[in-house]
């Protein structure tokens, strides 16, 4: 009994660790001095676009309801995403640890409108220090892979394109609103593929990393 109890549901003890390294992470990024800046020329190309605090905000929501519908839905698949992400998030720390990291990109933001509000709230929640590899990146990119390696959503010709614009602008919406730097953002990516490749087993050939030709139309079941 206890077996299979352990077998239908054990993989939920993922969604804890998830957290318990979540706040840890964010403990160190309280009580590591940054030493290193990530800020380079390439930022100074980058605008400062408010409007896409939207897409941060629904970044938030969209991790936790992917996480929740992954452990509902496929335990293999919830168990290779939640790998990733606690892995992921190892690496980040040891990294934090070794090289502590800020960048002095914010402006400050004056204006009284709801997307300046939203920004500001930001802001304060998390400060600007151990920015890279960038967390936002590392969940974003997780999400993607893992809803693209459940085979009723990746065969869906609706829904994958929706989840490579989203991914794509949630990315672009931490330089946009300077949360995080380009360096932030290509150690990120550069952390997630290497994960990718360690939790999937694949080698990179052109179609992998969930970003592939859509198929055809498929109800998610």
């Amino acid at each position: 009994m206890f077996k299979n109890i352990w077998k239908t549901y054990g993989h939920y003890l993922f969604i804890p660790l998830i957290i318990f390294f979540n706040f840890l992470l964010n403990w160190l990024i309280l009580n590591i001095e940054p030493r290193f800046m990530m800020a380079s020329s390439l930022d100074r190309s980058v605008p400062f676009l408010k409007v896409f605090v939207i897409p941060y905000f629904l970044w938030m929501i969209f991790t936790i309801g992917v996480t929740v519908f992954l452990a509902i839905k496929t335990r293999k698949e919830f168990i290779q995403f939640s790998t990733f992400i606690v892995t992921g998030q190892v690496i980040c720390m040891l990294i934090y640890l070794i090289y502590p990291n800020t960048q002095n990109l914010r402006p400050e933001v004056m204006s009284n409108d709801i997307f300046s509000r939203m920004i500001l709230a930001i802001y304060r929640r998390n400060l600007v220090a151990n920015t890279a590899p960038s967390i936002h990146v590392l969940y974003t990119l997780a999400t993607h892979f893992g809803l693209m390696k459940y085979e009723p959503f990746s065969k869906n010709r609706y829904l994958t394109p929706l989840l490579y614009i989203f991914t794509l602008v949630s990315i672009l919406s931490t330089l946009f609103i300077k949360q995080h730097s380009v360096m932030d953002v290509l150690s990120g990516i550069i952390v997630s593929f290497l994960l990718y490749i360690l939790i999937y087993k694949e080698k990179p050939d052109g179609n992998k990393y969930g970003f592939k030709k859509f198929g055809k139309p498929k109800n998610i079941s």
